[in-house]
């Protein structure tokens, strides 16, 4: 696929980011989050899918969960 490696560096690139963002601003009660824009299994997730991971991330549960990737993206995450 045409510019396959810029579009993988562009997401590393933006992963970091989220990472060290969340890592900076973990002490004002914020977490950094990114979102894809292609979608392999050829389907936007139904906000049910995406609204268990956001009680889990709102919730005390996930009080540990820092720098990490959650990923509900439908396989974008694999390209």
């Amino acid at each position: 696929m045409a510019n396959t490696s810029v579009s993988g560096a562009t997401k590393a690139a933006l992963l970091s980011l989220a990472r060290m963002l969340s890592g900076e601003l973990i002490a004002r009660g914020i977490r950094v989050m990114t979102l894809p824009n292609q979608v392999p299994a050829g389907r936007f997730g139904k906000p049910s899918e995406f609204a268990k991971a956001v009680v889990y991330l709102a919730s005390d549960e996930s009080a540990l969960t820092v720098g990490s990737e959650l990923l509900i993206d439908g396989g974008v995450g694999n390209l």
